[in-house]
């Protein structure tokens, strides 16, 4: 029988799960769209515990969405509340807009 090395993975820095959703968010296209929106985004960093999927997700999701609005309701939603979620609240709201498209 062989083992295998546990490896216990943590959360990301603020900093870099932020870059990530950026990269997600704004691919190449880090110009002007990016700093208007940089400060809603780092909030909507906040809400997810430095979840590297949760980045990407939601980084996904933003990526469709250049209006500070629609960015203001994500971080705004409902959805950061609730509680006893089986799902991390940024994957349900990703999912959730899957559902609607």
């Amino acid at each position: 029988m062989q083992t295998f090395p546990i490896f216990q993975l943590t959360s990301l820095d603020s900093e870099d799960c932020w870059s990530l959703l950026a990269e997600h968010a704004f691919g190449a296209n880090n110009s002007s769209e990016r700093s208007n929106l940089e400060g809603i985004g780092r909030e909507i960093v906040k809400k997810f515990d430095g979840l590297p999927l949760a980045a990407v997700a939601l980084g996904g999701l933003l990526r469709t969405k250049l209006l500070k609005n629609d960015w203001n309701k994500v971080l705004r939603s409902n959805i950061w509340d609730l509680p006893n979620l089986n799902v991390q609240p940024a994957l349900l709201l990703s999912y959730l807009e899957l559902a609607v498209v």
